[in-house]
């Protein structure tokens, strides 16, 4: 499948790279004497979502994790270094904004005595406030994965909370689950419910029946479950049709007991009024659904419901499958009739909701990934809907008003973040919003405010740079741009956009290497202050886009995090080798214009790259489809120079190369992970190999004693190999599966960056749950020859 991100962006609206002065909270100035402001763009890069559709999965059967792991060093702690939260963002009139990472859900608790808000973040896991989010505590940590669809209070029991583990946005980062996860103490622990039902899919919705608490429904990618036991057991009522009717949402009438409302990609909506045993297709003929329109894609739905005996009203905002509105529709009688509501802002648009303006020349936004719609209960004509950006309505969608335009917004307008993912009121008409940058609530006189505080859920991508013993750190994140840890847990943010790789040379921090999706490259010579583009004239503009490799999910030449490797030259200029339709090289600062291709095209995407430090001719290279390449002459873009050294077997399905590392005294030994697309099934043990000799390549798996789950991340350690795994890092020597785990105290989550910081410390960047340092204990410095 492809990506679904529109690239219908006005291509009359300029990119600029510029510097503007941001508010500094106590990263004004480094240990390594470094001044910083962060980087704005007049056009801040679109934030696009990652990825396609899901592939239903059939008879899966989810690997066994390590029960028992070795553990090395067992005194040892992983601390956590933050982002918490990310400072110099796009704010209110140009101020700092505080973000976190993606929030796929919250839920409100609510009795005489106490609020309690929930968030599950999309890969960082379920986090808890009882102070309105002045403070957060996370819940999940130690759960078999933090991937978060839904979370659900017991509207009748507020110590019950259900998750719905796995992120149902339908990107390609968004994880699979491993079941259903209960509380019957408000989160203190846990139980795992459903694995065999929900394990590998992602869950769009977990409700609990008003009127009957051992009532728990699920919509998820395999079909709507019902449970009449509390979660022991579950039922199907509606079953997914392949591709088609998948369920997203489900909402049980409390007023009309039997009635339940249920939403779906690529079906529509949908109602049961007896109980779930049947269901009737909504709007046919008026709403854009599946069967009448197949580009529909996907529905929102909220419902008012009517008291006594009266008529529910119910919302739905319609996308097609490039993110287009396709219409927001309302029924004042429980779903029978529709209308389409008129004046309704193009808020699933890129373009209007960057500048407030609509061209439909370049029509094209996400509503394939944020689309959401929500009713204040205390006053049914309040709504709120969101896609890229934020609508509201106080007279029922007559009028509305946008409450975030990103690049043009005057005095007293408000900015949250792009990318609305769930929205949720409580009893007395506050709004709860989770997006892209996390957790902002809007009280109930309208006023805005910003709850990310400690919240630590940034989603970093691979390429994490970290020395200076772990004090100074630079990573790319998920929507939320380069940021940079100097010493405080609130780090600032450099560069916009989706992060990816980063570079910072320690010997001189003032030339650092960041980017933005698809490949856009930038520079700084400075520290930070200012930044330049550095990114190659790609060859094949549409490389991806034609190679139909289902691997690549990209659009263009590059993919959407783009690898690439630097160093420092004797001349006192840098090299940079970048890996996109194929591999480009600069040795002049990466200058656009001063890159040559150093490799014909080599079959797929290429996803890693890796330069030996002793002989820097000698680069290994890994695609999409799994296969991996080395020249030993610095390359070329005659094939000979270029040798496959593809390990022999099937690949696991969508296995792709995530990381290669060298040994650094001998540059012919590898060992090199593959994972697959988060968002499709987890992988075997047949995730990371070693090679000894890559002249005569034979390869060793040396999966067998670590999780069979996604290894993002691999490097060398001394003469020992690191692994970042979805459970934690792990250590070994090179060839062997003894392998141990290292720490205690990190969070289940993908580790996609192991760096060595010097000063015996290890730093790993996490997809969800931020970054962390552990200092390494004399058994792991032995065995990696370190002093």
């Amino acid at each position: 499948m492809k990506r679904k991100e529109s690239k219908k962006v006005n291509k009359n609206k300029v990119v600029k790279v510029t510097t503007t002065l941001a508010i500094c909270t106590g990263i004004a100035w480094s240990p390594l004497g470094l001044a910083h402001a962060t980087t704005g763009f007049t056009q801040k890069p679109v934030s696009v979502a990652h990825g396609p559709m899901n592939q239903p999965l059939s008879n899966l059967t989810l690997p066994k994790n390590v029960v028992s792991p070795k553990f090395m060093d067992v005194n040892t702690h992983w601390l956590q270094l933050g982002p918490s939260p990310i400072t110099g963002e796009y704010g209110d009139n140009g101020a700092p904004r505080s973000d976190s990472g993606r929030v796929a859900s919250i839920a409100i608790s609510e009795n005489k005595n106490l609020k309690t808000v929930y968030v599950g973040a999309a890969n960082g896991g379920v986090w808890s406030s009882i102070n309105d989010g002045t403070t957060w505590t996370p819940l999940t940590d130690d759960q078999a994965t933090l991937a978060t669809g839904s979370v659900a209070v017991d509207p009748n029991n507020t110590s019950i909370v259900y998750v719905g583990t796995g992120e149902q946005h339908f990107s390609a980062d968004s994880r699979y689950g491993r079941g259903i996860l209960k509380s019957t103490d408000g989160g203190k622990s846990w139980a795992t419910l459903g694995a065999d039902v929900f394990g590998g899919y992602h869950i769009g919705k977990v409700a609990v029946d008003p009127n009957n608490s051992l009532n728990v429904w699920v919509a998820a990618d395999n079909g709507l479950y019902k449970s009449t036991n509390g979660g022991q057991t579950w039922t199907v009522k509606w079953s997914t049709q392949g591709n088609i009717s998948k369920p997203t949402d489900v909402y049980i009438d409390k007023n009309n007991p039997g009635v339940i409302y249920m939403s779906s990609a690529r079906g529509g909506l949908y109602k049961s009024t007896d109980g779930g045993s049947s269901f009737k297709l909504l709007g046919e003929g008026t709403l854009p659904n599946y069967n009448v329109n197949p580009s529909m894609y996907n529905a929102s739905l909220a419902v008012v419901e009517g008291a006594g005996g009266q008529s529910d009203t119910v919302y739905s905002a319609y996308s097609d499958g490039y993110g287009n509105l396709m219409g927001m529709f309302k029924s004042t009688d429980s779903g029978e009739t529709w209308n389409q509501l008129n004046n309704v802002p193009q808020y699933f648009d890129s373009n209007y909701s960057y500048y407030g303006e609509y061209d439909p020349k370049y029509a094209g936004g996400q509503g394939w990934y944020d689309n959401v719609i929500a009713v204040d209960p205390t006053n049914p004509e309040h709504i709120i809907a969101g896609g890229i950006t934020l609508i509201e309505t106080y007279d029922g969608g007559t009028t509305w008003k946008s409450l975030d335009t990103f690049f043009n917004a005057n005095p007293g307008d408000i900015n949250t973040h792009p990318d609305q993912h769930t929205i949720v009121f409580d009893s007395q008409g506050n709004a709860y919003v989770g997006n892209d940058g996390g957790v902002f609530k809007e009280s109930t006189d309208g006023k805005w405010h910003n709850l990310n505080s400690n919240l630590n859920t940034v989603t970093f991508y691979p390429g994490l740079t970290a020395f200076n013993g772990g004090n100074f750190v630079m990573g790319g994140a998920q929507d939320n741009g380069t940021n940079l840890y100097t010493g405080q847990k609130s780090w600032l943010q450099e560069t916009g956009g989706d992060g990816g790789y980063t570079y910072v040379d320690p010997q001189n921090p003032n030339f650092m290497l960041a980017e933005f999706q698809y490949g856009t490259i930038l520079k700084s010579e400075d520290g930070g202050q200012n930044w330049d583009y550095a990114y190659p004239k790609y060859l094949d503009p549409d490389y991806l886009q034609d190679e139909e490799s289902v691997n690549d999910d990209e659009d263009g030449a590059a993919p959407f995090v783009t690898p690439f490797t630097a160093r420092p030259l004797d001349n006192g200029k840098y090299e940079v080798i970048v890996g996109a339709d194929r591999i480009y090289k600069s040795t002049n600062n990466g200058n656009v214009g001063s890159y040559s291709a150093i490799s014909p095209v080599l079959g797929s995407a290429v996803n890693a790259v890796s330069q030996s430090k002793t002989n820097p001719n000698v680069i290994y290279v890994g695609t999409a489809k799994g296969d991996v390449y080395v020249t030993y002459s610095g390359g070329g873009t005659d094939p000979s120079a270029w040798h496959k050294i593809t390990r022999s077997g099937t690949l696991d399905a969508r296995a792709y190369v995530a990381g290669i590392a060298i040994n650094p005294t001998n540059d012919h030994e590898i060992t090199v992970t593959y994972s697959n697309t988060g968002y499709y099934s987890p992988e075997s043990t047949n995730h990371v190999f070693y090679c000894a000799d890559t002249t005569n390549p034979n390869w060793t798996n040396v999966s067998a004693n670590l999780p069979a789950t996604y290894a993002p991340s691999v490097t060398y350690l001394g003469q020992s190999v690191v692994v970042g795994t979805e459970q934690g890092v792990f250590m070994a020597k090179p060839g062997s599966d003894d392998w141990s785990k290292l720490g205690n105290n990190l969070p289940n989550v993908p580790v996609t960056s192991v760096v060595y910081a010097g000063n015996g410390k290890l730093v790993a960047g996490t997809y969800g749950r931020g970054a962390f340092s552990l200092e390494l204990g004399p058994d792991a410095k032995h065995l990696a020859g370190l002093k």
